[in-house]
């Protein structure tokens, strides 16, 4: 960071004490002016290259087994690897969500895959019963549809 600060200011930096602060000041003031008008072009409250890193990690991140300690933390098996993700410390073993500020790929996504796996039988629809009394018609006619002449009486 050091390097990258000092060329940026390899202008200033062979002018008087004052004169180097205020052209680093108008510097950094337009620098500030430009994100500004950077960040009212995003679509949203995170930046694209977060967003980027985001959606790369949940598409990595659906292909792992969770098991979930029924509190605020998820054990993720990622092959032979296992990494502890605690959601209410925003911590993972891996240390990259500390380290980028941006969940990692064993941030567990809320989908049926994270649901326990089970050797009950699977739960099937109740049987149709048929309805107490006289069966309705099968077909219903429209209002404008002529009705059958009751023959008999004259």
């Amino acid at each position: 960071m050091c390097e990258t600060f000092n060329s940026w200011i390899v202008g200033p930096r062979h002018k008087s004490v004052i004169s180097m602060l205020e052209d680093i000041r108008h510097k950094m003031m337009d620098r500030h002016g430009d994100m500004i008008k950077f960040v009212d072009t995003w679509i949203s409250d995170i930046s694209p290259m977060a967003r980027l890193t985001l959606e790369i990690n949940k598409e990595i991140g659906r292909k792992l087994k969770v098991n979930w300690n029924h509190d605020t933390g998820f054990e993720i098996l990622e092959g032979e690897y296992r990494h502890i993700v605690n959601m209410a410390n925003k911590t993972c073993s891996c240390r990259l969500w500390q380290l980028k500020g941006i969940p990692c790929q064993h941030l567990p996504i809320s989908n049926m895959k994270m649901w326990p796996e089970t050797n009950n039988p699977q739960i099937e629809p109740p049987e149709v019963k048929p309805m107490p009394g006289r069966p309705g018609r099968c077909r219903r006619k429209d209002k404008d549809e002529p009705r059958k002449k009751k023959w008999g009486k004259a």
